[in-house]
């Protein structure tokens, strides 16, 4: 099997960058100049972590972490191997090419980081846990198939996830500890969520899917992404003061098809969107956008375009990147690495060997 390296996706991580002053930094967007499909981010404290699509690469589901949003690391995996069949294994002419694990969702809840991510490989949706996101060390729950699927712990105590495509978006209610589907628990569609009302089109290349849910002042966000006819892909935006019903929508962002994400803040106030453009060849390179709040309801900043420069309030830190160089010198291959498909485990020297000849 051949080594994959996010190193030959892209030259550099950040496009350019000039500093300002001591305290802030001009980037370029995209932010990373790297495929990083489906972005979903937390902050913890001062630092951000974030996940992005794998597909049929193993180890799968990388978390990157930044404490200046500019430049990004690899500190880890959700998990080693995915699944254990023909698909991941490359056996019997079979593949998960396009497959394996779709756009996932990160959460910190309670000392504990969870990523959910759904396969269409394992027609399941795994749910990992850590308590040390750096260490390796995931235990994994597997729940039913949900589409896009965005995890969420509410102020109550429930825990939801909220996925699917179409015109409505579906929620299903988890055992409060998140190890499973709740027995009795609440489940069915979200109500006032329709992507027609908010987008004022009934005509789509892609409906609707891509669902993050947020809770910000007491109040329920829920971002989708869309492609009405004619148009880009779209970011949308729902708002309710109840976690399942009531909510209204309306565009958030339509701007040379940036879109797909969620938002976040920073220690000092300050709020993004972490959204992502398709590129083609180059992947889909994610992009920041800077949003206020107006009327309660979240507000791209630089109006109806997505900004090709930003300011962010520290400067990079230097060296601090997701791409790397190898000299394969270590016993050990660099966390950057990935595989296509599962490794051979036995063979893991002799393809280290033969990545370099």
């Amino acid at each position: 099997m051949g080594l994959f390296s996010k190193m030959a996706k892209a030259a550099a991580v950040v496009a350019g960058f000039a500093v300002v002053n001591s305290f802030a930094v001009s980037v370029s967007n995209p932010i990373m100049y790297v495929d990083s499909p489906d972005p979903s981010i937390v902050r913890v404290d001062d630092a951000y972590y974030m996940v992005t699509t794998t597909m049929h690469f193993a180890p799968g589901v990388p978390v990157f972490k930044s404490t200046d949003l500019a430049q990004w690391r690899t500190v880890g995996y959700a998990y080693q191997t995915l699944t254990n069949n023909d698909n991941m294994n490359l056996n019997g002419g079979k593949d998960a090419y396009g497959k394996g694990s779709w756009a996932s969702s990160i959460r910190y809840h309670k000392g504990f980081f969870y990523v959910l991510t759904p396969s269409y490989t394992t027609g399941k949706t795994h749910l990992y846990k850590t308590a040390d996101v750096e260490s390796g060390q995931w235990s994994e729950v597997q729940l039913p198939f949900y589409h896009d699927p965005s995890l969420f712990f509410d102020d109550d105590g429930t825990v939801w996830v909220f996925y699917g495509s179409g015109d409505q978006i579906s929620y299903v209610q988890l055992n409060d500890d998140a190890s499973g589907v709740k027995a009795g628990g609440r489940s069915g569609k979200l109500g006032g969520v329709s992507v027609n009302q908010a987008t004022g089109k009934s005509g789509y290349i892609v409906q609707q899917e891509g669902s993050h849910m947020e809770k910000v002042n007491g109040e329920y966000y829920l971002f989708t992404i869309s492609w009405p006819n004619g148009s880009c892909r779209t970011e949308v935006v729902y708002r309710s003061k109840n976690l399942l019903s009531g909510y209204t929508g309306r565009v958030f962002l339509s701007d040379n098809g940036v879109a797909q994400g969620g938002i976040f803040d920073t220690p000092d106030g300050k709020w993004y969107a972490l959204l992502f453009r398709d590129s083609g060849p180059v992947g889909r390179m994610s992009h920041l956008v800077p949003m206020e709040w107006k009327d309660g309801w979240p507000v791209p900043t630089s109006g109806s375009k997505a900004p090709s420069t930003i300011d962010l309030p520290e400067s990079p830190l230097p060296g601090y990147g997701m791409v790397t160089s190898d000299d394969f010198e270590s016993g050990e291959l660099a966390l950057e690495w990935q595989f296509n498909h599962n490794p051979d485990n036995t063979a893991l020297p002799r393809a280290a060997r033969i990545a370099v000849s």
